[in-house]
């Protein structure tokens, strides 16, 4: 029911934004459609908020096999930092590319610093997990 409903909001939305595209259309209907669009990202919010506690709460509370739970945790962190190398990283070479040109320097500055920031990581976790606290 509630994908029947998403789905219904986001036609609505997107056929509005095709209309809207045109400078001739009225304020109150451009009001209407920022109105779904706001319940549209508000429920999909929503629902993603809801879908990540269920999902990150079930495996802490079924706790079958500790081993199981550190090997999806590894797992995942594992996704996060691909899809940040992927789509970060290139981003910022691109930024970079603009301070290589104006300095004449050839030096991958970008790559550099993702290096850098994952080595202060791990002394920062080798440091604190030699601590006689833990």
């Amino acid at each position: 029911i509630l994908t029947h409903e998403l789905r219904q909001i986001f036609n609505q939305t997107m056929s509005d934004a095709v209309n809207n595209h045109d400078e001739s259309v009225e304020h109150s209907h451009s009001e209407t459609s920022s109105l779904n669009l706001f319940e549209l990202k508000m429920i999909c919010f929503i629902v993603i908020t809801i879908t990540a506690l269920i999902g990150g709460l079930v495996p802490l509370k079924l706790r079958v096999n500790d081993r199981l739970l550190s090997f999806g945790s590894c797992l995942s962190g594992g996704v996060f930092l691909a899809a940040g190398f992927t789509h970060m990283l290139a981003e910022a070479v691109e930024g970079f590319e603009e301070l290589e040109a104006t300095k004449g320097s050839k030096f991958p500055f970008a790559y550099a610093l993702c290096i850098a920031g994952m080595m202060l990581i791990l002394f920062i976790e080798k440091v604190i997990t030699s601590l006689p606290i833990f």
